[in-house]
């Protein structure tokens, strides 16, 4: 019982993040870390009590359960506020953004570049295969693992010699890692203007 917040916390938080592979033992310890949190925000700001004890009297044991609904209600509202919290925060690497910051370390919270680049670059990809074929679309999903690789391109388009986007008929597109040769991450129109009121600076102070 008493590890069951924990436990609520856990699942959810592991539902929310990006997909990894953990241990039994990595899940004990996880628990353990939300049931230590949730009981003390509750004993800083309501009081902590045990939502279930065990009463021995005369050798006889029963089980008494907690009759406060407030502390039951902050118990699960904790249980689910906590790892949603934590789950945005890894998502979005804030908190190694701020050890980057600090100049801590240079590291994300993520396994591979792969998962870094999808995830921090939302725009418009143009795939180049190994057959030299290349295919524009917008990963509407992707493998956070680049050993499994896969791409699905919404609104396809294959490109052709001369540059020309010729629009397929198809819904999207699930490509495997296996036959790219490499990807290209296209700029935005914005980007592009700012790219070309550059380059006319440059050159009129040339």
């Amino acid at each position: 019982m008493l590890l069951i917040p924990g436990l609520i916390s856990s699942i959810l938080f592991n539902l929310i993040r990006r997909k990894v592979e953990l241990t039994a033992f990595d899940r004990i310890v996880e628990s353990f870390i939300f049931t230590f949190l949730i009981y003390v925000i509750l004993n800083l700001t309501y009081g902590w009590a045990p939502l279930a004890q065990i009463n021995t009297t005369n050798d006889v044991t029963s089980y008494v359960f907690s009759a406060d609904p407030c502390l039951i209600v902050l118990t699960l509202l904790l249980s689910i506020v906590l790892p949603v919290l934590f789950g945005v925060i890894v998502h979005y690497d804030l908190h190694m953004k701020f050890f980057r910051l600090v100049k801590l370390t240079d590291k994300t919270s993520r396994d591979t570049a792969w998962d870094d680049v999808f995830t921090d670059e939302k725009r418009f990809l143009t795939i180049h295969l190994k057959d030299e074929r290349r295919l524009a679309g917008w990963p509407s999903y992707y493998s956070n693992n680049k050993e499994e690789g896969f791409i699905f391109l919404s609104k396809p388009a294959w490109i052709n010699d001369e540059n020309v986007y010729e629009h397929t008929e198809s819904f999207g597109l699930l490509i495997n890692r296996e036959s790219i040769d490499f990807i290209e991450f296209m700029s935005t129109s914005k980007e592009r203007k700012q790219n070309e009121s550059q380059q006319k600076q440059a050159a009129g102070k040339a």
